[in-house]
């Protein structure tokens, strides 16, 4: 297994086609230079230790078709624009800490909730 946080220097690699390092303990978050990535077709970096949002740069990349991102610790809201690509894959944990495009945000539930609360 290989262990270490995302390189911000991943964005060098131009010609990547595929980013798969699934299955790893890579910690940290996904560096933003993610973006320059051209070519990319495929990231997969599931079952890791990933945390922090889903950078909006990879709304950038034309070629992209599957986005693993499940088995993560990343939070936040999935951007529209990251959304809006229309992905054949698109994989993440719908849950309270990462929503956004077909998963309904609860974040947003659960502070109305408790505003309810306090009002009573």
């Amino acid at each position: 297994m290989l262990t270490g946080s995302f390189p911000s220097e991943i964005g060098l690699l131009s010609n990547l086609y595929i980013f798969d390092v699934n299955g790893n303990r890579f910690t940290g978050s996904i560096a933003t230079d993610i973006g320059l990535l051209s070519q990319l077709e495929v990231i997969d970096i599931s079952s890791n230790a990933f945390t922090g949002t889903l950078p909006t740069q990879l709304a950038l990349l034309d070629h992209l078709q599957v986005v693993n991102i499940s088995a993560t610790y990343l939070n936040g809201v999935i951007s529209t624009d990251i959304c809006q690509l229309n992905l054949p894959q698109l994989s993440f944990d719908c849950s309270h800490d990462l929503c956004g495009c077909d998963c309904n945000c609860s974040v947003f539930d659960s502070v109305l909730g408790n505003l309810r609360k306090k009002r009573m």
